[in-house]
């Protein structure tokens, strides 16, 4: 998986540099903004917790104004280039597919072009996206990163079982996701000939070519009913692995949602909360949850 994400942000580099730094850059610079937010939401807490009639309301203000500039630059600073360059990748990386697809075209024998062989090749390969790759393997990164973050955190506060519950937690969904990931690929790439023979279905129907002669032999409703049936076998293996796939992931979740219920209440139970003030119980409160 990492050797995969670094060969496709390699390649797309190769191709065009400036999205797949401002990607990676604006990945890296959304790290920090939810633990300062955090601390934004603590400070305000503890403020409005010591306010009293006779002291100046300015310090609040002036807490809720930097939590809103806090929040406008995670939203405008990293939200706006952020989609800008996943766009001009997924473009770009849809060029280079389709560059290297038809390179090695050019190289084949011409009577292998038309193989069956060949064919299924090619549809594998429209199949795998160097965006999809390298824009999966970065935000795994920047999910990886905000969760070492907000563990520091909790370290902070010497709220230890929290961080093992929520890395049993993580490893449990995460393995549970990458074994529904590979049967939903697994299906992908086995239904490639049907998927071929579909496409030829279709073009003798649409074809001028071909349309005549499926005319003259009253052929249409034949190849019409052969393409549903193909369709719907398709179809209804998927659901059949989406379905099963989706029970898969159901045990994990619901087991990832009694540890972070488990983890909330030890936060209140756990030795050495006194002295925590309102807004400090709030931010551990806030990264628990952020972290489910």
């Amino acid at each position: 998986m990492i050797k995969c994400v670094i060969d496709t942000g390699l390649t797309l580099y190769r191709v065009e540099r400036k999205p797949v730094i401002v990607l990676l850059v604006m990945v890296v610079l959304s790290v920090p903004i939810i633990p300062l937010e955090l601390g934004v939401i603590q400070l305000l807490i503890d403020r409005i917790q010591q306010w009293s009639a006779s002291v100046s309301f300015r310090p609040i203000v002036e807490m809720v104004i930097w939590l809103a500039i806090v929040m406008i630059m995670n939203n405008i600073v990293i939200g706006l280039p952020m989609p800008l360059a996943m766009t001009r990748l997924s473009e770009i990386g849809t060029l280079e597919e389709r560059r290297l697809i038809l390179r090695k075209n050019c190289r084949l024998p011409l009577a292998l072009i038309e193989s069956p062989k060949v064919k299924d090749l090619r549809l594998k390969a429209l199949q795998i996206s160097l965006y999809g790759c390298y824009n999966t393997g970065i935000h795994l990164l920047q999910m990886a990163l905000q969760i070492v973050v907000l563990m520091a955190i909790l370290l902070v506060y010497d709220q230890w079982i929290p961080v093992v519950g929520v890395i049993l937690t993580l490893c449990v969904l995460l393995y549970a996701s990458l074994r529904t990931s590979k049967q939903i690929e697994q299906v992908k790439r086995d239904q490639t000939p049907s998927t071929r023979l579909l496409k030829h279905y279709a073009e003798l129907i649409t074809k001028r070519e071909t349309a005549k002669e499926v005319r003259l032999f009253g052929l249409g409703r034949l190849l019409t009913e052969r393409w549903v049936a193909l369709y719907e076998t398709q179809s209804s293996i998927r659901q059949n692995v989406i379905r099963a796939s989706e029970l898969l992931l159901m045990g994990p979740q619901l087991l990832a949602a009694l540890f972070s219920g488990i983890i909330l209440a030890l936060l209140v139970l756990l030795p050495g909360k006194e002295g925590l003030s309102a807004g400090s119980y709030a931010m551990l409160f806030l990264t628990l949850t952020t972290n489910r």
